[in-house]
């Protein structure tokens, strides 16, 4: 669906596509597992976006599917049945989904680690603890968020009886070796690349000095993630009305031994409580796209809470109004893209000005544009849709851009742009670049709406040395 109404892939994807054009073990957000997807999919289906697209769906029904047969182990399949489907009707599972990147993976991770960590758990077969290492090892490959499952899975072990079995065996320790050996090769990366992803992760959470911010993170955090249940709590409701008729019961409920029961808490409930807990002690900002996969077994706790009688009729009630829902969201969503205007990256002209600049180049210099500077999300929307698939050198920041060497960047040329009038050229830029030349300013209109204000980007260009004599202007003075 976004690849039919997305006219240029959305900001976290294309990153993701920036960065994967430099195989690194780590990035200047993100380790590196998001990267390197976005390019095997750039690679495999092309500039129309759709297997990104596609990817971010596989993750979803890997969550999906992980759930379902951790609740098949505890409940009756159709309470597991019941249990994805209200997962569908919260945006974390649907419209956020459509965007590949790091939250997006965390949801198939997190949702896997469970399942494997129960079947682990319970039976202490070395294949399970070796889908734990591996998907742990990836997960904190893909986000270093998921630290906040991994601490209840560690309480988990320490206070469950029948878990803490787990340390007389050899299952526990050899997942923990294949978990270090995955996320070494980052970890002496960032030894040499000074510790950027960490030190990103870490200011995120800045804030200002305040108290009130201890209570107004959690508190915003918790509120949107209560709105977001809204859809999926409806429907489970839905369930309620009618179910005091005793005919024609689909399901048999089930009384869960204080170890399932335990497991659903520590891994479905404490996870959100150990985020809130410690924005809550330490005035640490959250933003609410890190608690994407949080909920994955809320729909069990609940269902395993309540276990609602569902008669034929119920049933058949309840899927009506999922089809319903979900179609509506749907529907919600093309018609949100569709009146966006200039609010939405879905409607950025990126491809036109990715052709219109890369026949500039080549009209101008006879050759390949190598290097575009500029601003992440535009800069990285010329690379992905040029012919030429150009290296961005983002917001010409050594640090986080550290492939480029500038040396080779001024030997091959490269096109630098920016949002706004000519006089909006980031100060440091004609210090650093002094030979710059031809500014000009463009206005591009944006997708669908052409009554909006069009997209001013102004460009400038840093003459290959090779070809300085074919085009050598003075760089006009603002």
């Amino acid at each position: 669906m976004p690849t039919f109404l997305r006219y240029t892939l959305p900001l976290d994807a294309m990153e993701g596509t920036t960065w994967g054009r430099q195989l690194f073990w780590g990035y200047d957000k993100n380790p590196f597992l998001n990267a390197w997807l976005t390019e095997l999919a750039v690679f495999l289906g092309g500039k129309s976006g759709w297997l990104i697209y596609a990817f971010g769906q596989l993750c979803v029904i890997a969550c999906f599917w992980a759930v379902y047969q951790l609740g098949k182990k505890m409940l009756s399949p159709l309470y597991a049945l019941i249990a994805v489907l209200l997962l569908e009707t919260m945006s974390n599972y649907n419209i956020d989904a459509i965007d590949f990147n790091d939250n997006t993976l965390l949801l198939a991770f997190w949702a896997l680690i469970i399942y494997f960590f129960y079947k682990a758990l319970q039976s202490q077969k070395i294949k399970n603890w070796v889908a734990v290492g591996v998907f742990s090892g990836l997960a904190m490959m893909a986000k270093y968020f998921i630290v906040m499952l991994f601490i209840p899975m560690a309480l988990f072990l320490i206070i469950n009886p029948i878990a803490r079995q787990s340390f007389k065996q050899r299952g526990l320790y050899l997942a923990s070796l294949i978990f270090i050996f995955i996320i070494l090769p980052h970890a002496l990366w960032l030894s040499t690349h000074h510790f950027i992803t960490l030190t990103y992760a870490f200011a995120r959470t800045q804030h200002p000095a305040n108290w009130v911010m201890h209570i107004k993170y959690p508190l915003h955090f918790t509120l949107s993630y209560l709105g977001a249940s809204i859809p999926p709590l409806m429907l489970f409701f839905a369930l309620k009305i009618g179910c005091h008729t005793k005919t024609s019961n689909l399901v048999e409920r089930k009384i869960l031994p204080p170890f399932q029961w335990q497991f659903l808490i520590y891994l479905g409930v404490a996870p959100f409580l150990c985020v809130i807990l410690l924005s809550f002690l330490t005035g640490m900002a959250l933003h609410v796209g890190w608690g994407q996969p949080l909920l994955s077994l809320g729909g069990l706790v609940l269902l395993a809470r309540v276990q609602p009688a569902v008669t034929q009729k119920q049933w058949k009630r309840f899927l009506a109004i999922f089809y319903s829902v979900f179609f509506a969201l749907l529907i919600g969503y093309a018609i949100s893209l569709m009146n966006a205007g200039d609010s939405a990256s879905a409607n950025y002209p990126g491809p036109i000005i990715a052709n219109q600049l890369t026949q500039q180049w080549h009209d101008r210099y006879h050759t390949t544009l190598t290097y575009v500077v500029g601003p992440r999300f535009d800069a990285g929307a010329v690379s992905f849709y040029s012919t030429d698939r150009p290296a961005v050198y983002m917001d010409a920041d050594p640090l986080s851009s550290f492939w480029i060497d500038e040396k080779t960047l001024s030997k091959k040329g490269a096109l630098f742009l920016w949002l706004g009038s000519l006089h909006d050229e980031p100060a440091d830029w004609a210090r650093r670049f002094p030979h710059l030349i031809d500014p000009q300013t463009l206005f591009i209109p944006w997708m669908r709406d052409k009554k909006t204000k069009p997209l001013q980007l102004s460009i400038a260009f840093l003459s290959p040395q090779d070809r300085l004599k074919i085009v050598n202007h003075d760089r006009p003075k603002k």
